[in-house]
């Protein structure tokens, strides 16, 4: 059964693992129980079964093939070519490999994903094996598989600290090498949080501390990224380090550690003193903002603190820190920016949550208190408007008078204007019954805002219709 080879179609692989209850067990440890001092004992049976390649390709899919993700063809996703060394370098049969060493067996005999024997001993930390590889004088300790990864790179993915050790140790060991995706050892080892690994790593001279993957993250994006902190004090203490390095959404550390509220990593970041507070992605997205979108109070207190911040700094889609706070209801944020000196009061809440799909529509008590600090502050901010009534009067304005509507430097009629403001004056009145309240103009400058509290508040609504009729207006 075994001896016919790997199966060919998913169907096929799942039978064999239904048909036999143990195989998948078998596959998945039988190295484990051979090795130490069981391996001298079982060594002949070890070595028929490596030596037969059609056992060890069906043994190698059931051991390699992930089964969690059962898309077409999941079965075939498994290197083919993978032989006895292969088999011996994964498990660490250190005396198996020796005698196949010996026989003139290979050591940089590639499978079908071009990893070598050394490439899956340095993945999964068998040191001895590794020391064994790197004695043959026809080992390449930097060759790179499919994905450009090299026996370093797996071994730093995985905290492997002493296999790393030894292939560092090796002269012609390339610290800086880079697969498909631009990772470095140095960025994989830091994405993971292996600060051992990160220390042996800095202690080579030629490591490149800001190189850049694809995406333009540096060890330091990635370790700020997944709050590794002790990596990111290792990282920070380099001479040449870039602590304002920006990825390619213009993201630096200082705007992750503050979207993703790392307290720790953030204070860090402004202590160095060199480090932009007022940093702007491809959004103009600010770490004040960032830190206030996703209600991290103690990263915006800290960030407030600092003399050069921008607290009314506004991003492309006109959001500002406060009416962010606002908008999403962040009470303690709204009073920690209130409390600014710099603060702007003239400013606009549009309740527009279309940046972040995190964000949620605050609860009536949270309104209530936004309400209240506002009013407190004398913010403008007037009742509650419908959007889609707003909407439809728009349409109805510009279906209506398309010959009032500015075009390409054409002015606006005399007889349009009357005509017009006689209509708005028949929609103002049905505006006024509808909110049964009197109208008044109480601010000299027209600013729309469209914010929700309760739905029996007073409309302002000469103040809705004239701000309306402004941007239409607008040359």
């Amino acid at each position: 059964m075994f001896g016919r080879g790997y199966c060919y179609n998913d169907q096929e692989l799942e039978s064999l693992l239904e048909d036999n209850a143990l195989l998948d067990y078998a596959a998945h440890y039988w190295g484990h129980h051979a090795c130490g001092h069981a391996e001298e004992t079982c060594k002949g049976m070890v070595l028929d079964f490596l030596h037969d390649n059609a056992k060890v390709a069906s043994a190698s899919q059931v051991l390699l093939v992930d089964s969690r993700f059962q898309f077409l063809r999941y079965s075939q996703m498994f290197p083919k070519d993978f032989l006895g060394m292969h088999m011996a370098s994964f498990f660490g049969l250190q005396q198996t490999i020796n005698s196949e060493l010996e026989k003139g067996a290979k050591p940089d005999w590639k499978d079908s994903n071009g990893r070598t024997p050394l490439s899956w001993g340095a993945q999964n930390g068998h040191e001895a094996v590794v020391r064994m590889l790197l004695a043959q004088d026809d080992v390449d300790v930097d060759l790179k598989d499919n994905n450009g990864r090299t026996p370093l790179s797996w071994a730093t993915e995985n905290r492997h600290e002493a296999v790393v050790r030894l292939l560092l140790e090796q002269d012609d060991v390339d610290v800086n090498s880079k697969d498909i995706n631009g990772r470095t050892p140095l960025l994989w080892a830091a994405e993971n949080g292996h600060e051992a690994v990160v220390r042996l790593l800095l202690t080579q001279d030629d490591v490149d501390v800001n190189s850049k993957d694809i995406n333009h993250w540096t060890a330091l994006s990635l370790a700020v990224q997944n709050k590794h902190e002790m990596v990111v004090r290792l990282l920070l203490a380099q001479d040449n380090v870039d602590a304002n390095s920006q990825d390619m959404n213009g993201q630096t550390l200082l705007s992750w550690a503050s979207d993703n509220g790392h307290e720790a990593v953030v204070r860090l970041l402004l202590a160095r003193g060199d480090v932009d507070a007022n940093s702007r992605d491809s959004n103009s997205w600010t770490p004040l903002l960032w830190a206030v979108e996703n209600k991290h109070e103690a990263v915006v207190r800290l960030l407030l603190m600092q003399d050069n911040v921008d607290v009314n700094s506004k991003a492309s889609n006109g959001q500002t820190p406060l009416s962010l706070a606002v908008d999403n209801g962040h009470e303690a944020v709204v009073r920690l920016l209130l409390a600014h000196n710099d603060i702007c009061h003239d400013q606009t809440f549009s309740h527009d949550h279309s940046h972040d799909p995190r964000s949620r529509d605050p609860s009536p008590d949270e309104r209530l208190a936004i309400k209240n600090l506002i009013s407190s502050h004398k913010l403008y901010c007037p009742s509650k408007v419908r959007l889609e009534t707003l909407s439809r009067f728009r349409l109805y304005i510009q279906h209506t008078f398309p010959p009032i509507m500015p075009m390409a430097g054409r002015s606006v009629s005399n007889r349009s204007l009357s005509f017009l403001f006689m209509t708005l004056s028949v929609l103002l009145c049905f505006i006024v019954v509808i909110s049964r309240t009197k109208t008044t103009i109480e601010y000299p400058s027209i600013n729309l805002v469209l914010y929700s509290y309760t739905p029996n508040e007073e409309l302002d609504s000469w103040q809705i219709v004239l701000a309306q009729l402004t941007s239409f207006l607008e040359p």
